[in-house]
């Protein structure tokens, strides 16, 4: 029997094990990655008395990552919103028909959220190293929750039916809501008596829903309005929320 230094290195560092060995010289040792770690290893067993240090093993351990592990998202119902991830292969190996996965049995309550509907990004295949960017498009009727956890999981053909990575996502619904904007935000105008000025004034919807019985008014007197020879449209029509625009 004999204690010997176990040294695993990758990607420029070393890890240190004491082991030993038994009287045919045969130890055994688990290896724990860290967390997201990946790469080409490089494994020498090392005799204290020794100096040499010679290559005795390789392994390779890959991996797929996502650049976010949790999402607050802000949504209203009804309305399609998209959740960006960017997948990751490590440097160790390729990984081939990379996805995202929504599923019962990987979320917290294991069943999925009344009123949720999902629409997952195709499959993609990743280079050692290689990072891509994939879209969740997320939308919730009005049968889902307020507030709600749903659990995103990655997998790749290499890895079978295996997580390799979770993305949680916490959902606040609210009711869509239209926005208005104008611009200018001021008209300054002039005209000689006798003649008549038209200016323009540009309103458009930023919001998530369609905007009703918009109605503009002069904030002035009627006795101003009759000296003037103001004509007025009080009521207008609808904007619809899709960025649609409306000048009066």
């Amino acid at each position: 029997m004999g204690a010997l230094k176990l040294v695993i290195s990758v990607n420029g560092f070393e890890r240190v094990a004491d082991v030993v060995s038994n009287r045919l010289g045969q130890f055994s040792y688990r290896f724990k990655p860290l967390p997201g770690e990946s790469g080409r290893y490089q494994v020498a067993a090392i005799h204290p008395d020794l100096q040499d240090r010679p290559l005795q093993g390789e392994f390779t351990i890959g991996r797929v990552l996502s650049d976010l592990s949790q999402i607050k998202l802000t949504s209203p119902r009804n309305v399609d919103q998209t959740i960006p991830l960017r997948l990751s292969a490590g440097t160790g190996l390729p990984a081939t028909g990379v996805k995202v996965v929504f599923e019962a049995a990987d979320q917290p309550l294991g069943v999925l959220p009344a009123g949720i509907q999902l629409s997952l990004p195709s499959a993609l295949d990743l280079a050692a190293g290689e990072s891509a960017p994939v879209a969740v498009n997320f939308r919730a009727d009005n049968n889902a929750q307020a507030v709600g956890v749903l659990v995103l999981s990655i997998r790749s053909n290499e890895a079978g039916n295996q997580t390799l990575a979770k993305v949680r996502v916490d959902y606040t619904l609210t009711e869509a809501k239209p926005v208005l904007a104008f611009n200018p935000g001021y008209i300054e105008t002039g005209v000689a008596r006798g003649d008549s000025a038209t200016e323009t004034l540009t309103l458009e919807n930023r919001g998530l829903a369609d905007l009703h019985d918009l109605r503009l008014d002069l904030l002035t007197s009627a006795a101003v309005r009759r000296r003037l020879g103001y004509r007025w449209c009080r009521r207008l029509k609808s904007i619809p929320w899709q960025s649609a625009r409306l000048q009066p």
